[in-house]
């Protein structure tokens, strides 16, 4: 019986940790499974910011930048829509 509740134990506790990885910021990492109404910010054609929802589909790679890193793509509207304050 004790060897019993010792297998029981094992086998519950084996599937029930739970792990923790830390991404820093800037590094990106690919979608597992499909997100199906994520929450977004788009930028309308007089400058507002409106909120929608999107799918981020499984497979594509998601990471932050920064202001610098926009505007060295050229995507400065994205910078006024981080930082509505700065405008």
């Amino acid at each position: 019986m004790k060897s019993i509740c010792i297998i029981l134990a094992l086998l519950f506790l084996s599937g029930c940790a739970v792990r923790t990885i830390y991404v820093q910021e800037g590094e990106a990492v690919m979608l597992r499974e499909t997100i199906k109404k994520a929450k977004v910010w788009i930028k309308a054609e007089n400058g507002d910011k409106i909120p929608g929802s999107m799918p981020l589909q499984e497979g594509w790679f998601v990471m932050s930048l920064s202001d610098d890193e926009l505007r060295e793509m050229g995507l400065e509207d994205l910078i006024e829509l981080r930082n509505p304050q700065n405008n």
